[in-house]
């Protein structure tokens, strides 16, 4: 036993073990190593699935613009089906005959308009005394009185 005790407390076995302690802290700095290579493949893994949600909201950013466009898009057409069922709506209310007829009235009252401006210039040429003779020019649409010095002209 003394034997196995100077075995134990000879300078080689005292390098063993001091290797066997590099061993063993080498041992343990190779599972830290492991540990943390472990450690670097699950943050790019984490990465991958951040970056892959960052995609997935975009995708989802650009349907959400797309909708609001559908949707626009769907609402300028149905102003457009009720415009044109409003303006149907008119033209039937609206009678081509009727809109015929309303012509003809307005340019029946500017002829009568017209004859009665031209009697009140011809009566006002008389009025003044200074009407030798009117003349009803077609083109100008006008009544000349003139004086007796025919230097004066009234025009109407």
């Amino acid at each position: 036993m003394n034997k196995e005790l100077d075995d134990v407390s000879d300078p080689s076995d005292a390098f063993l073990l001091e290797e066997m302690g590099d061993l063993a802290s080498k041992e343990k700095s190779l599972k830290e190593v492991e540990a943390a290579i472990q450690c670097l493949k699950r943050k790019r893994l984490y990465e991958q699935q951040v970056e892959q949600l960052g995609n997935f909201q975009l995708c989802i950013h650009d349907q959400m613009i797309m909708l609001e466009g559908a949707k626009a898009t769907i609402e300028t057409v149905d102003a457009l089906r009720t415009g044109a069922a409003t303006m149907k709506a008119m033209q039937k209310a609206t009678n081509i005959d009727d809109v015929d007829k309303t012509m003809d009235e307005i340019n029946e009252q500017t002829d009568n308009m017209k004859q009665i401006q031209d009697a009140l210039k011809t009566t006002i040429c008389v009025f003044l005394g200074i009407v030798k003779k009117p003349l009803n020019l077609k083109k100008q649409q006008e009544t000349r009185c003139f004086d007796d010095d025919d230097d004066v002209f009234l025009f109407l």
